[in-house]
């Protein structure tokens, strides 16, 4: 008896560490399923900074989410390394070479018809096989007005999503208009056998289905999932335990246990490390600035426990205008305001270099041969005052009282500059930004909220007048999500959309529409450089900078490769292995 008793306490011991990231080589089993505890691959303990927004897979507005949901959930498609779309759960990419794409004449609602073959032995978590059903479903789930999805224009152009009767794994997709990038604006499958009824029930609420979905109320629910991992346990704020999926439609996760902890405080982070509450740190931890001292740092120990990775990426960090500010309206004043910010020196300073000056928003890379990287630093405190004095905004300067702001109309130029709390760098940056705009005599005034709090309230509703963040695209992009007008997130939309400067200009809506259209690749390009000149003109954003990605892993973690572009590293987690030293 007293055996059993102790067994149970050793039992229920290793299961406080676990969810704390303790690593442990010889255990006492978990669950049923595990056998043997005394596997170098049991358990991998790694950091995030921040609190993803929602796991359900259609509804997240953060590249955080996807991080982390990327562990638990495959798309259809994935961008590999090399900027290459890749088929995921399904065979293959539906072209018009391998017969699975064909264009519909004589139709007046739609244009284009794709076949999507999923793989045969797609399960979701629970064993219940995945079949056209789940995606049809996903489709209703897009196109529900009550439903505040990311953007409502990406699954729009989608006319009907229907299956054979005979074989439910090949999905038929029609779309209204024979767009080049239909394949990336397809929902991919959802558990139709666990979410239907709860859709039924409130699909005429608003919002009342993502208050009330699985991935709300009970995302440990195995059924949920379909990738390499299934959630075992989470706690808001803290941590989320994920555990192999058994049903896995690939070769089964090398490590059995995945843990991420939610660390804010980014000054933490190696404290954490040498007290083994964690053994690697995502992109989502150390600021570039942190990850070069780091890097410099284990680079001079004789017994090196970890790397650091980095990578380019397509991470494009800039300051959001809301155009709706009676001052940002002025084109003038959004000039000036770049003008007087030297991103060059930026970079030099606060991130160590690691980062490529931001002309417009779409970085050259290999990816674009074709384009020649101009990259002309827009800087000048001189041609930043000369605007603002042409306009009429003159210095407060006359006498030592004087605050040397600007001032029209008895009115100073003042704004309030929002960023995500936690990140030291992101403070540094901004005040950075500050010292820059005040020696033009233009007064920001820094507020840090949580990066949740600040895209689910802040940037869709309109509540800022200037924003310190980024976006995270995949290379072949129109971005009509983020600079149509019809993409401007509104009550009425339910704040679906990225066009959080809320800009509205009938030219570049023009280019929008022809973009998404376009199927041929040197028109494609054209019609982006007539995009990225457009943009230069009117400068709804002010580009700063494309970031560098890092991430901290132990030297005996292999098969681990940074994405260039989004956080797909993490779909591959099946992949990673913990090998002997």
């Amino acid at each position: 008896m007293l055996r059993k008793k102790m067994k149970f306490l050793k039992i229920v011991k290793l299961s406080i560490l676990a969810v704390l990231g303790f690593n442990f080589s010889v255990a006492e089993p978990f669950g049923s399923e595990e056998k043997v505890f005394n596997d170098k691959n049991m358990t991998l303990s790694l950091s995030i900074n921040n609190e993803y927004d929602t796991l359900h897979p259609l509804l997240t507005h953060m590249v955080l989410s996807h991080f982390v949901i990327n562990f638990l959930f495959h798309q259809l498609i994935y961008l590999d390394t090399t900027g290459k779309y890749q088929a995921l759960i399904i065979e293959e990419i539906p072209t018009f070479k391998n017969r699975l794409l064909k264009t519909v004449k004589n139709k007046k609602e739609y244009e284009l018809e794709a076949i999507f073959i999923l793989k045969k032995n797609l399960k979701w978590g629970d064993g219940t096989q995945i079949s056209c059903e789940d995606m049809k479903f996903s489709f209703e789930v897009s196109q529900n007005p009550h439903i505040s999805t990311p953007t409502k224009e990406a699954f729009s152009n989608i006319y009907e999503v229907s299956f054979d009767e005979i074989d439910k794994n090949r999905c038929i997709v029609k779309y209204k208009k024979n767009k080049w990038d239909f394949f990336i604006d397809t929902p991919p499958p959802m558990p139709a056998h666990l979410e239907r009824k709860i859709y039924e029930r409130y699909k005429n609420i608003d919002q009342g289905y993502e208050k009330n979905s699985l991935y709300t109320v009970d995302p440990s629910n195995p059924g949920l999932w379909n990738g390499a991992y299934v959630l075992l346990e989470s706690k808001l704020g803290s941590y989320l335990i994920l555990k192999r999926n058994e049903n896995f439609y690939r070769e089964k996760s090398k490590i059995k246990r995945i843990i991420l902890n939610i660390i804010k405080d980014s000054a933490t982070l190696e404290a954490n490390l040498a007290s083994k509450n964690i053994d690697m740190i995502s992109r989502f931890g150390m600021s570039t600035d942190q990850a070069v001292g780091f890097s410099e740092k284990i680079a001079k120990q004789k017994d090196q426990k970890y790397r650091v990775v980095f990578s380019q990426s397509n991470t494009f960090q800039h300051l959001g205008l809301n155009l709706e500010n009676e001052l940002l309206k002025d084109v003038k004043i959004r000039r000036a305001i770049s003008y007087a910010i030297n991103k060059k020196d930026l970079i030099g300073q606060l991130l160590h270099g690691r980062a490529k000056p931001a002309e417009d928003f779409k970085l050259n890379t290999f990816l674009q041969k074709q384009e020649k990287a101009n990259i002309r630093l827009a800087y000048g405190k001189k041609k930043s005052r000369e605007i603002l004095e042409s306009i009429g905004w003159k210095l407060n300067s006359e006498n030592l009282n004087s605050d040397f702001y600007r001032y029209k109309n008895g009115k100073k130029l003042s704004f309030e500059l929002v960023a995500s709390s936690g990140n030291k760098l992101n403070e540094m940056i901004c005040a950075y930004i500050q010292e820059q705009l005040k020696d033009v005599g233009i007064e920001i005034r820094i507020k840090l909220e949580t990066l949740k709090y600040l895209f689910s309230e802040k940037l869709p509703k309109g509540n800022y007048d200037l924003a310190f963040y980024s976006f995270t695209f995949l290379p072949e992009y129109s971005w009509f999500e983020v600079f149509h007008s019809n993409a401007i997130p509104s009550e009425k939309n339910l704040w679906a959309g990225y066009n959080f400067s809320r800009l509205r200009d009938t030219a570049i809506d023009s280019i929008l529409n022809k973009l998404e259209k376009e199927k041929r690749v040197a028109k494609r390009n054209q019609l982006m450089k007539d995009l990225i000149n457009a943009y230069k003109d009117t400068l709804p954003t002010i580009p700063l900078y494309f970031r560098e990605e890092n991430s901290v892993i132990p030297l005996n973690l292999k098969n681990y490769q940074l994405n260039p572009f989004t956080p797909f590293e993490s779909l591959w987690s099946s992949e990673w292995e913990i090998v002997d030293n």
